[in-house]
């Protein structure tokens, strides 16, 4: 059911009762009586323009009407309104059920106690609520034009007091910023004047000190003169310095001996040295001296430094051992120490301490039948007088002979250290750096390795 506020082109002329709503005055808005009425609403009775119907009346009887606004374009609509339930024209509205009724409704209410009122009765009270409700819409808006004018001026006034306090604070501002420069600038000028005063002084004191240490030089050198001329002649300051100029003399022709001496040394050296290389290395059966935990089966591969104690006794072929540990990657230290050695040293009873590639591993410890391959055919070390150069496999030797004329002896601490980041070996000795003695080593995984002499020696090593 539906009571839609009609939009009106036209108004009726007359204002019949029983000809209700198709009989009308034409009249202005019946809320602000000031403008044309452009809206009539079949359940108030009243008309209303624009403005106000979307401003009382839309807001405000929504509710009360139980129904959506509805508009139309002509007033033949408003004529033709019926009761949708008995299609006979409304007569009358029902105070209960807040609705426009026809006759046929009309019994329905009596039956059940409803109050009736005429359309012109409820159209007044539709009137007089909304002309009360209006009343007090204005009376609110005049107070909150009221309210806004005084917080508008309130709003000028505090606008005003800060701008005052706010050019206050700039001149103040201002002057103690110049009253700031000044300051800085008179202390500038009284340190500069301390400064000066101080440096006046210290110069007053280095020349007082200078002039007392001339005049004692001065004395000295009078004294001096007079001990010479009383005590020498010409004769002896001729001698003194005739002696000095053969001491020279004497000095340059010893630094030259020397210096061939040296020569001579160095050329025997690389003679000695050429020998030694064209010697080959003896392939001899050697003893395995090798524990079960460091078999090719049993093989830790993590890079621990620490390793358990192993002691050599050597055969009269020597022995060779393998640390338990794997080296692929990372900076690596590995510490040893020599804790006995053979008193007597020649060359057959050197060692050799590096480090042997995985892929050697059995060859070295002569498992794989190949006797006689040393891992420094195919690996790096240091030995016990020289550092070996065979099949330096992508690496490059850059100290051969480093530890020429050098015997190793026991308490003697060898540090190896290996950074597979920069493919580099490195050796100290008793804390004294060797500096690389490899660079550019290949990509593998390798194992510490240590090589006892031939003779009939004990030989002891630990792990630090």
């Amino acid at each position: 059911m539906s009571y839609p506020i009609e939009k009106l082109d036209e108004v009726p002329q007359t204002n019949s009762e029983t000809n209700f709503p198709n009989d009308f005055m034409t009249q202005k808005c019946e809320i602000c009586e000031e403008k044309k009425a452009d809206y009539y609403c079949s359940i108030c009775k009243v008309y209303y323009c624009t403005a106000c119907e979307e401003q009382v009346h839309t807001p405000f009887m929504k509710k009360k009407h139980h129904t959506n606004i509805q508009k139309v374009d002509d007033l033949n609509k408003i004529k033709q309104a019926k009761c949708t339930m008995h299609q006979k024209k409304f007569k009358l509205y029902c105070q209960n059920e807040n609705r426009l009724i026809c006759t046929k409704c009309h019994e329905n209410c009596i039956d059940q106690n409803h109050t009736i009122l005429t359309i012109k009765k409820a159209s007044q009270e539709f009137k007089k609520m909304l002309s009360d409700l209006f009343e007090k819409i204005k009376q609110e808006e005049k107070k909150n034009k009221q309210v806004i004018k005084r917080a508008i001026g309130k709003q000028k006034l505090f606008i005003k007091e800060i701008e005052e306090i706010s050019n206050k604070i700039k001149k103040d501002f201002e002057s103690l910023f110049v009253e700031l420069q000044q300051a800085k600038m008179i202390n500038l000028k009284i340190l500069e004047i301390t400064k000066l005063a101080i440096v006046d002084q210290r110069i007053g004191e280095i020349i007082t000190q200078a002039t007392q240490k001339n005049s004692n030089l001065l004395q000295k050198n009078e004294k001096i003169k007079k001990i010479i001329q009383s005590k020498t002649d010409k004769k002896n300051i001729d001698l003194i310095n005739d002696s000095i100029k053969l001491l020279q003399e004497i000095s340059e022709e010893k630094k030259g001996v020397k210096k061939k001496d040296n020569e001579k040394e160095n050329e025997k050296e690389k003679e000695n040295e050429k020998e030694r290389e064209k010697k080959p290395i003896p392939n001899q059966a050697c003893e395995i001296f090798d524990d079960e935990n460091n078999s090719i089966n049993k093989i830790e591969i993590h890079n621990n430094n620490k390793t358990a104690k192993c002691t050599l006794n050597n055969s009269s072929s020597g022995g060779r051992v393998c640390g338990k540990k794997l080296y692929n990657s990372g900076k690596h230290e590995i510490k040893i120490k020599i804790d006995q050695f053979p008193q007597s040293y020649d060359q057959k009873n050197e060692i050799s301490i590096g480090l042997i590639n995985s892929e050697h591993k059995e060859s070295f410890l002569q498992r794989d039948g190949n006797e006689g391959t040393y891992f420094y055919e195919s690996n790096w070390y240091i030995g016990g007088l020289i550092s070996y150069k065979k099949k330096c496999v992508d690496g490059k030797l850059l100290i051969e002979t480093f530890l020429a004329n050098r015997h190793i002896n026991e308490g003697d601490i060898f540090i190896l250290n290996l950074d597979m980041d920069k493919k580099s070996v490195s050796f100290k000795i008793n804390g004294n750096e060797l500096g690389v003695i490899f660079e550019n080593l290949p990509e593998k995984v390798y194992f510490f390795a240590y090589l006892c002499g031939q003779k009939d020696n004990k030989n002891t090593i630990s792990f630090i």
